[in-house]
């Protein structure tokens, strides 16, 4: 579950917020703060990432190459993954007014919908 966590988050920091530069974590701040708390978003995801393959290498032992071990891996990965969109469109766009999924748009409503969305996609496979 950490792992879906932090490689969402890692992939919400490369995509969104360098490569498309369509928020930062925090956007009521200079350009120094911004990137700042972006930084500290790419150190969470890091430390998350590095837990989740250290929790596997520790408890190798246990995971067989069974097919059941396969999908509480992947269902781990993808509701890991839902929670932190899910966490990041509600709490910290919605309810926080950390950052918008993007800048300087009129209407809100489609990036919105497609982030959370997205979030409830990847809770769905990974509970489904």
């Amino acid at each position: 579950f950490g792992t879906g966590v932090g490689l969402m988050a890692s992939a919400d920091a490369t995509v969104f917020h360098h490569l498309l530069r369509w928020h930062n974590l925090y956007v009521r701040a200079g350009a120094d703060w911004r990137a700042i708390s972006d930084g500290l978003l790419h150190v969470f995801a890091t430390l998350l990432l590095l837990s989740g393959v250290l929790l596997l290498w520790r408890n190798r032992h246990l995971v067989s190459r069974a097919r059941a071990a396969g999908l509480a891996f992947a269902s781990g990965l993808w509701s890991g993954m839902g929670a932190f969109q899910l966490t990041d469109g509600t709490l910290f766009h919605k309810v926080l007014h950390l950052h918008p999924v993007r800048e300087g748009v009129v209407h809100l409503l489609p990036y919105d919908a497609a982030w959370i969305g997205s979030a409830l996609l990847f809770l769905l496979v990974g509970f489904g």
